[in-house]
């Protein structure tokens, strides 16, 4: 309960299991707050600040960036068709869009964390140290 005061964040859970969450209330061995999944008695509980937060954004980021390997996303991004001088784009190069916009809002937050500036160059993102 060291560190879990009203209206703090909490990282509980890890990996894919886990979620962020605000407390509400504290009594010397409990606390309560609003979860979105159930946990088992007893699983990892941090205050949201250094060594948790970089964790769980690299795990975000991780699930972000395979995310944007799946074939799927490649499918519907780039050219359909050329025919007789006519050039035809897939219509939902969103997917892939939407997709790298999250990443690199990752990529950002990661960078502010760690203060070191992520830049753009090509389309690929570059950490400058």
């Amino acid at each position: 309960m060291t560190g879990i005061v009203g209206w703090a964040k909490l990282v509980v859970n890890v990996g894919d299991d886990s979620e962020i969450v605000t407390v509400q209330s504290v009594t010397a061995s409990t606390f309560s707050a609003r979860f979105q999944r159930a946990h088992a008695a007893g699983i990892v509980c941090a205050v949201w600040s250094g060594h948790a937060r970089l964790r769980h954004l690299l795990h975000r980021a991780d699930q972000a960036w395979a995310a944007l390997q799946d074939p799927s996303v490649g499918a519907t991004a780039g050219l359909k068709s050329v025919d007789k001088g006519d050039v035809v784009w897939e219509s939902s190069a969103a997917v892939l869009r939407d997709r790298q916009r999250h990443y690199r809002a990752l990529v950002a937050e990661l960078s502010s964390l760690v203060r070191i500036t992520a830049r753009g160059s090509g389309g690929q993102l570059v950490s400058v140290y």
